[in-house]
């Protein structure tokens, strides 16, 4: 949480104390606690563990994601990939992080793609009581937003973490309230309508 709002001194007060003990008992918690050290600007060991939050405080964050996607974790793999110095892989991983709601680190990776030059950061779903031409519920939007990114439906729901039966429901209520008979025309079709357009600055 501390992170998430920018107290770096939070961060090490917190984590700090408690990574130091659970260095002394080689205890597994050691690897998360490090990550959080390491996202916090501290140097720490990670002495060759293949725990993916000891490949996130060594940098290696795409190991890290396919990890984590590995283990059903979304918002984890999201976190990782948000880790990449490449704007195209911190834009994927910020339409994971909109789909999922994770609002606070959505806002530190659109920062983040200001900060690269990036000139359209999309500002992410708008909520269904603001009203969109095609009436589609926030999920519809989410789902929406990931059919864009070419996402199968199997990724949909592991992104969203639905069954993949609900996802094909949504699928198939977006197309028809997009009236697209392809997921591509979908995509088409909310850029038509402007549902990505006025989500972006």
């Amino acid at each position: 949480a501390a992170w998430l709002r920018g107290d770096r001194a939070g961060v090490l007060a917190a984590a700090g104390p408690v990574h130091e003990r659970a260095l002394r008992l080689a205890a597994p918690q050691r690897f998360e606690l490090g990550h959080w050290l390491a996202r916090a600007g501290v140097s720490v060991p990670v002495d060759g563990a293949t725990h993916p939050y000891a490949l996130q405080a060594a940098g290696q964050w795409d190991k890290a994601a396919e990890l984590w996607r590995a283990a059903g974790c979304p918002y984890e793999e999201a976190a990782a990939l948000a880790q990449s110095p490449d704007p195209a892989v911190k834009l994927s991983a910020l339409t994971a992080l909109d789909a999922l709601g994770a609002k606070p680190l959505a806002r530190l990776v659109r920062a983040e793609l200001r900060d690269l030059g990036v000139r359209r950061v999309p500002r992410g779903p708008y909520a269904a009581a603001r009203g969109n031409p095609a009436g589609l519920t926030d999920r519809q939007l989410q789902v929406v937003r990931l059919l864009m990114a070419n996402l199968t439906n199997a990724e949909i729901a592991e992104r969203l973490v639905l069954s993949v039966r609900t996802v094909d429901n949504h699928v198939r209520a977006v197309l028809e309230k997009l009236d697209a008979p392809t997921r591509r025309r979908a995509a088409q079709r909310a850029v038509e309508l402007g549902l990505t357009a006025a989500g972006e600055t």
